[in-house]
């Protein structure tokens, strides 16, 4: 039942939650998987409703008809194993490429390859086991509590739970994310066990203004306690001492070198000052690696032929806009670029620059709507490159920007779009003449603005795009 005593859902990001995926896999589903969603009649586009005892049997019915397919059977798991290869993870792969259909065709029969090659890989030692299940007695999902964290296997059966000192603040965590996407279940010490890795905010009060003690914790396959951390960095920018409280915005296990890393976006709950922390796994003391001016979202990291990388996208204060940072690991440590003199540069930062730091426009949607932050969101690896994802409408919804990136001969954003959703907010807000002119007619398709960019040797230039298709 949802709040309202009924088993209805109301919304896109409701349906999503309960399928514990992204909204776009749910509108994906409900479109090309018949999953059940009903428009509201009468109701302008968009409004949409279904129920909870009708997705749950089509998740039945869709896993016993497809058995090659993974969909998770317990409608109210809050988060599921990383590393588990299953329906959205393939989907996952379909996004992280090009918007060609002919491109994401090839990419759609990589990727099940891969996938279909690392389960047997992974699970021929093991015997003869279902290629989508994992061994009952590790981890494959998590749930919480008001007061704890519980470890479950992939068929829903409890492993082990662990009890929080007070009460969790079970809502967003920071603006955007809830506790299960800051949840990764992997093997950390490559001895076929399953680490947890958990973000807990610990309430200081009983209400949820009262900002909690964020720690992240990572347990054995077993439920014990190997490691907390809780970030508590201090920064000087300007006259202002920037010491907490913090929380998690993004966690990235990197599995590139000889043993898997760790990395933490950490956000200022009030400043937006933010950083990205490296930690080891086995000890989980950190390094700071980059600080940023501004709110960040997410980290990955993407190996070319001059080395490995971190991609950090985000938002920055000073330029108002969403922004990436390009790091080459082997830097020790690298700072957003700001102007000297202004509250935006960090003093007590140590020396050292991001290779390639990107600024993006604002679109005409942000200004319009008045909104502040448009911050890089989602960054996609594909084969040619990457793709990152810019929000352009209050931060929550759909309406992005499309930026793809190449590698070769340097890293350079080489063609935008706009969403879908995008283009229909547009176009609904030309028809109410909120917009003076029509969607085909927009200045900043037929002549986009910029993409700023920054390197140590060069500063800032200006990169020019074509008009998107």
């Amino acid at each position: 039942m949802n709040e309202n005593g009924t088993d209805r859902l109301g919304s896109w990001k409701e349906i999503a939650f309960f399928i514990g995926r992204e909204v776009r896999t749910a509108m994906r589903w409900a479109k090309k998987q018949q999953m059940p969603v009903h428009h509201a009649p009468g109701a302008k586009y968009g409004r949409i409703f279904a129920y909870r005892s009708e997705i749950a049997g089509w998740l039945e019915r869709t896993s016993d008809n497809h058995s090659s397919q993974h969909f998770d059977k317990s409608p109210n798991f809050s988060s599921h194993d990383s590393n588990l290869p299953n329906r959205d993870a393939v989907s996952r792969k379909y996004k992280e490429s090009s918007p060609a259909a002919t491109r994401l065709h090839r990419l759609r029969k990589r990727w099940l390859l891969w996938a279909i090659v690392g389960v047997f890989a992974t699970f021929t030692a093991g015997g003869l086991l279902s290629l989508y299940r994992v061994p009952a007695t590790l981890p494959s999902q998590v749930r919480f509590t008001e007061n704890s964290v519980q470890a479950l296997d992939y068929q829903g059966r409890q492993l082990w739970e662990h009890s929080f000192p007070t009460l969790l603040r079970l809502g967003s965590v920071g603006r955007f994310s809830t506790l299960p996407d800051l949840v990764r279940i992997v093997d950390l010490f490559g001895d076929g066990n399953r680490e947890v890795l958990v973000t807990a905010p610990l309430r200081t009060g009983p209400t949820d203004q009262d900002v909690p003690v964020t720690e992240l914790d990572c347990f054995s396959s077993r439920g014990k306690l190997l490691w907390s951390y809780v970030p508590g960095q201090t920064f000087h920018f300007g006259s202002h001492a920037i010491g907490g409280p913090w929380y998690v915005s993004d966690i990235f296990v990197s599995s590139r070198g000889a043993r898997p890393v760790i990395w933490a976006v950490i956000v200022h709950h009030e400043w937006g000052i933010s950083y990205v922390v490296e930690l080891n796994s086995r000890t989980g003391n950190d390094t700071v690696r980059f600080v940023n001016t501004g709110d960040l979202y997410q980290v990955k990291d993407l190996q070319t032929i001059r080395g490995s990388f971190l991609l950090v996208g985000g938002f920055n204060n000073e330029y108002e806009t969403g922004i990436l940072a390009v790091i080459d690991k082997r830097r020790p440590f690298a700072a957003s670029p700001q102007t000297a003199g202004t509250r935006h540069k960090c003093l007590s930062c140590p020396d050292g620059d991001p290779d390639f730091y990107f600024v993006f426009p604002r679109s005409e949607l942000v200004d319009y709507g008045g909104i502040y932050e448009n911050p890089v969101r989602q960054i996609m690896l594909n084969s040619a490159g990457f793709d990152i994802i810019k929000a352009e409408w209050e931060g929550k919804s759909d309406e992005s920007m499309h930026f793809l990136f190449g590698l070769e001969p340097t890293f350079r954003p080489l063609s935008y779009r706009f969403d879908t959703s995008y283009d229909m907010r547009h176009r609904e807000l030309s028809r109410a003449k909120k917009l003076n002119h029509t969607l085909e007619q927009c200045p900043e398709r037929l002549h986009p603005q910029p993409v700023r960019m920054w390197t140590p040797a060069g500063g800032w230039t200006e990169i020019n795009l074509p008009p998107p298709g």
